[in-house]
């Protein structure tokens, strides 16, 4: 010790195994209390702890800010993500309007075609049977003028001018 001074080293941990020493010094003719030295080495202890306490708070916030950033960094990308799927529902839920506008026009020409299709058979068919009826009644007209052309053939030259003449303007 240094001349005319007492000291007293108290030795403490930090942890990690770190270590250290509390130097007292006093004046040497007066002496430390009773039990001085009792107290001192808690204190020691209590000084590393305290220090020990601040290199973990010091860790613990070195930790956290990388922690934050992580986190920041994630809540980045998976806003990035939400917003990729928002526009893939958007063009999605565009695609299936068109789609469906497409299968709604489709659907309405497939009937337009259908009710055309309807309105020609119905057609046709009135054709139909309104043909049959004037061509069996012209087939019997024909066949009735054949007929009289040939009587009036077998009975005479006038008959048949005349039969022929009216046989003609029906036809």
């Amino acid at each position: 010790s240094a001349e005319g001074l007492r000291s007293l080293v108290a030795p403490f941990a930090i942890g990690e195994g770190r270590r250290g020493y509390v130097l007292v010094v006093g004046p040497r003719e007066g002496a430390l209390e009773p039990g001085a030295e009792d107290v001192l080495g808690p204190a020691g202890a209590y000084v590393g702890l305290a220090l020990a306490r601040l290199s973990v708070v010091e860790t613990l916030r070195d930790a956290n800010a990388i922690l934050e950033r992580r986190v920041d960094e994630r809540t980045a990308a998976l806003r990035r993500e939400r917003d990729t799927l928002e526009e893939r529902v958007r063009e999605r839920s565009a695609e299936l309007e068109d789609a469906k506008r497409t299968a709604v026009e489709a659907e309405r020409r497939l009937l337009d075609r259908e009710r055309g299709e309807v309105a020609r058979r119905l057609a046709a068919g009135l054709a139909h049977e309104l043909n049959n009826p004037i061509g069996a009644a012209r087939a019997d007209v024909e066949h009735a003028a054949d007929t009289l052309e040939r009587v009036a053939r077998a009975v005479g030259g006038t008959l048949a001018d005349r039969v022929g003449r009216r046989a003609v303007m029906l036809t």
